[in-house]
């Protein structure tokens, strides 16, 4: 993949968000697996009756996943709301350098890969939060990994606080991720 990315197929002008070798790979490594989990079941042991295949429970866990998130992020903004506090919406983006084909069309990738990108947010966000602690700033959330079309991740964070926080939580990360867009 990252042979890939240094060949500039992964981007939003080639192949999105990885190559197709890649995706190949997952699309029969998944059909391996289901025809696997499709071969096994869940059996009652009283009546020997097929409850349901391994497939459908990894099915479901998906779909589970998928309902844990909304329940968590839903349950955290009801908390939040019963507490008086409002909430920042914030994504973090690793600079044009992590980025194998930057969508300005600049060429200034310095050879990262996704796990260096990954890194890079990962140790700001680590830095953000101990100024978060050293300020006293009372705050939750939660954040989800997604990846841009030339394979490079971001993140968006949900942050809870108080209102009178809000310019204090954008100065902050604005502190840390100072990037052409970061104002908006």
């Amino acid at each position: 993949e990252y042979k890939a990315a240094q060949a500039h197929h992964v981007s939003a002008f080639g192949e999105n968000y990885l190559s197709n070798d890649t995706f190949n790979m997952i699309v029969e490594s998944d059909k391996s697996a289901a025809r696997a989990l499709s071969q096994r079941a869940l059996i009652d042991k009283r009546t020997k009756e097929k409850i349901c295949t391994m497939l459908d429970v990894a099915e479901k866990s998906r779909e589970a996943r998928l309902a844990e998130l909304y329940t968590l992020t839903k349950g955290l903004s009801d908390r939040a709301e019963k507490q008086g506090k409002t909430w920042c919406m914030i994504t973090l983006t690793a600079p044009g350098e992590y980025h194998p084909t930057p969508a300005n069309g600049g060429t200034c990738w310095n050879g990262a890969s996704a796990e260096d990108a990954q890194d890079f947010i990962s140790k700001r966000w680590q830095r953000i939060r101990a100024r978060f602690a050293k300020i006293n700033l009372d705050y939750y959330g939660l954040r989800v990994v997604e990846f841009h079309k030339d394979g490079t991740p971001h993140w968006h964070v949900i942050v809870f606080a108080d209102s009178s926080e809000k310019e204090t939580i954008e100065n902050v990360v604005r502190d840390y991720f100072p990037g052409k867009n970061a104002a908006d």
